[in-house]
């Protein structure tokens, strides 16, 4: 499954540090999940990922 972070969270014009506030994570965690250094459990990242896809 390819990690669709990154893109979703520009789609929405979203900042890193706005998604860090948003899902209560660090600036590193966001940025080894966009470069696909960290595999968070499917759940961590599928209702974020839901969110920022639905939004507007």
């Amino acid at each position: 499954m390819r990690n669709r972070l990154r893109e979703l969270r520009s789609g929405q014009g979203l900042s890193r540090a706005q998604l860090e506030t948003a899902l209560g994570i660090s600036r590193q965690t966001v940025n080894a999940i966009e470069n696909e250094r960290y595999a968070a459990r499917p759940g961590a990242v599928e209702s974020p990922g839901r969110d920022l896809s639905g939004a507007h």
